[in-house]
């Protein structure tokens, strides 16, 4: 016989294990065929060419290298991709196992906490099959929903799905420690230690968990709200929820989370990188909201995407909906504020759902449209749902039937929409079907430029152009995939409209100047316009670069621009000039071959004998090799020739040799000949 209070083994079998191992299938079933993905979008800039989550050592300093692993603060996040490069390197089936394996773990805690939350929310007396069975409905919604499919198949969102996880499993601990018995004081401190732990966590995995405490609060006002007194439980509770919060602030106002100081700061420079300002973010996010409710009553396939091209509201008439839209939350809110005492439940799916949008859709200088943002919002949603289910539905039997039909259109829906994101490039014509968003262009010409499909890369690139004239982006890629299939003109074209786009029009796209100008220099000295080639480099020289270039990359883009305009200066016969401009590009950067190997050749080859200089054109002409890996038959040539200048004739006759192996037909003969100048002990002498 069990002791009381301790529950049964077939309780909890009935209420635990068989609940979440429905879970389990349920999540398995929507996500097992994406273990075959790709990686899609972001993935590339924050794992795939992040080399600071390439862990190969598990060690201090490999780990501290993933917890600084990008710009934005979100060591948990990183350290999690790190780990999994540790032990599957950029396999991709081991990062979508893990996403699929913590969204799973959500939907657990998702149960767990409607078992705490149904019997407060709803005012009549439950049984215990009742509640098992509403709160693993919530589960299910939320795991088979498709709209969870962006924070789930994108591997990048796990930073979505793993903050959710630590953010509901510190509700729980919290919830656990106020239901604790109050003669058990270890056991309270040990739940709410847990709540603090949890929450930390997941700071460290995204920012929006600053709501864990207001969530605490909307706990204890609506669902405890019928029992709360003056006691010192509830004193003490409040008084955690007021010091965490005051925590945030203060942790927000030192600028912990945010590069540059205050939220203040990071506000007034977010939107500088905006078409928008705050007023019409705030105006447009008030459609948002009734565009995801819009996603998660009918979530059809059709209906999703990764980027959305959202119009912007400029007034609260413009369009009519903003206007209807803030009606409509607002009205929300009434209804929840109302209702709070009376059917404390409809409050609180209510006000879970709009408190959790608070960060993302409200002033923060973020993408109008993402369905990630929906991944927390949604359990409000579910809970109201299932319990109108069962409402409406008196027929337990016939309410759990009910229940089974809408999780198996939703497990359906979402396994449909993986399929879609199991390819980028799918994944992007899709997008680009429904949402003809610019970058959603670019993203395809990326992927069709890396495959080798330059003609199809191209055709994407006019699309952005077509869509966004401003995209600077798209005509410098344009220009150089035309060069590259030897379209002269039309490059010639792309990177002049890029040069032609007026300053400042659109801060995401007018920011590629350098990139137009160098890009058009090299095709300039390339056809040789070395006169205008000069031109451009020297613009490029003096344009003020973008806002986030470091030091580092402007010494390196200044190195470019100077080692071009030298080339140009050469075939000028400007040679003084030359040589200053790739000194100068050597000492901004150290390992530009294109820099060391032209100043090697001025130095070793030029007629005029008080620039030429045998030895150091040895030392840059083998640094520029070691520079390619000695694979490159100009750098050793010119190796060669600066042998031969140092008088080391022999060395110059046998890499000269290496050059003729290498060297196609048609170049043959020329290298034969200098050849002939080394073995007659002979230096070369350009012209």
């Amino acid at each position: 016989m069990n002791t009381a209070g301790t529950p049964s083994k077939v309780s909890v079998m009935k209420h635990l294990a068989l609940p979440m191992l429905a879970v389990a299938i349920v999540t398995w079933v929507c996500y097992f065929h994406t273990m075959d993905g790709e990686f899609i979008f972001d993935d590339f800039q924050n794992i795939v060419e992040n080399p600071n989550v390439h862990m190969d050592e598990f060690n201090a300093e490999s780990i501290k290298d993933s917890l600084s692993g990008s710009n934005t603060p979100r060591p948990v996040a990183y350290l999690s991709f790190a780990l999994n490069h540790y032990f599957g390197g950029l396999e991709v089936a081991g990062y979508h196992a893990v996403n699929t394996i913590i969204h799973m773990l959500a939907g657990f805690a998702v149960y767990l906490l409607s078992r705490r939350l149904f019997p407060l929310l709803i005012k009549r007396e439950l049984t215990p099959g009742e509640i098992t069975m509403m709160s693993l409905g919530v589960a299910l919604v939320f795991v088979a929903h498709p709209i969870q499919t962006q924070a789930v198949t994108y591997i990048v969102q796990r930073m979505t799905s793993l903050c959710a996880l630590f953010y509901i499993s510190g509700l729980l601990c919290y919830i656990y420690g106020r239901e604790a018995d109050r003669t058990h004081t270890k056991a309270r401190v040990v739940w709410w230690v847990g709540a603090f732990a949890c929450w930390l966590m997941a700071l460290g995995t995204k920012q929006y968990a600053v709501t864990l405490p207001a969530a605490i609060l909307l706990y204890e006002w609506i669902a405890q709200g019928h029992k709360l007194k003056f006691e010192k439980s509830t004193i003490i509770a409040a008084s955690v929820c007021l010091l965490l919060a005051v925590g945030v602030v203060l942790v927000f106002k030192s600028g912990l989370f945010f590069e540059g100081g205050t939220l203040h700061k990071l506000l007034v420079k977010g939107y500088d990188r905006r078409e928008f300002d705050m007023s019409e973010r705030v105006l447009t996010q008030a459609r948002v909201v009734m565009h995801y409710i819009g996603l998660s009553i009918w979530p059809a396939p059709s209906r999703l995407v990764l980027i959305y091209d959202y119009p912007t509201s400029t007034s609260l008439v413009s369009p009519i909906t903003t206007l209807l839209s803030m009606f409509g939350i607002v009205g929300m809110a009434a209804v929840a504020l109302l209702a709070s005492r009376r059917a404390p439940l409809v409050a609180f799916g209510i006000l879970w759902f709009l408190l959790h949008l608070a960060v993302e859709s409200t002033i923060i200088p973020l993408e109008m449209v993402y369905e990630h943002r929906m991944y927390l919002p949604i359990i409000g949603l579910a809970m109201l749902f299932v319990a109108a289910v069962f409402w409406l539905i008196p027929n337990r039997a016939g309410a759990i039937g009910a229940l089974a039909i809408v999780t198996f259109v939703l497990s359906v829906a979402t396994y449909q929409r993986n399929d879609t994101w199991r390819s980028h490039l799918g994944l992007m014509e899709d997008n680009a079907a429904k949402h003809p968003e610019p970058r959603v262009f670019y993203n395809m010409a990326v992927i069709h430029r890396d495959a080798g499909r330059y003609t199809d890369a191209i055709a994407a690139l006019q699309s952005a152009v077509e869509v966004e004239p401003r995209h600077q982006q798209a005509m410098v890629m344009a220009g150089a995939l035309l060069r590259l299939t030897n379209n002269y003109q039309d490059s010639m074209h792309a990177y002049t409209a890029a040069i032609e786009v007026e300053p400042g029009a659109h801060s995401l796209f007018s920011k590629y100047y350098w990139e137009a100008y160098t890009g058009r220099g090299s095709l300039l000295n390339a056809i040789g316009q070395y006169d205008l080639a000069a031109q451009d480099y020297s613009a490029a020289l003096g344009l003020v670069l973008p806002e986030g270039v470091s030091d580092e990359q402007r010494r390196v883009r200044d190195a470019d621009a100077l080692a071009g305009r030298a080339l140009a200066y050469m075939n000028l016969g400007r040679t003084a000039d030359a040589v200053a401009d790739l000194n100068r590009a050597i000492e901004l950067n150290p390992m530009d071959i294109q820099a060391l190997n032209n100043l090697a050749w001025l130095l070793a080859t030029s007629p005029d004998a008080s620039i030429r200089d045998g030895f150091r054109a040895v030392d840059l002409a083998r640094r520029a090799c070691e520079q390619s890996n000695w694979t490159e038959i100009s750098t050793i040539s010119t190796y060669a020739a600066s042998l031969s200048e140092a008088g080391d004739f022999d060395q110059a006759v046998e890499w000269q040799r290496k050059c003729i192996e290498m060297a196609p037909p048609s170049q043959v003969q020329r290298y034969r000949d200098r050849l002939e100048l080394y073995l007659n002990y002979l230096p070369y002498r350009s012209e």
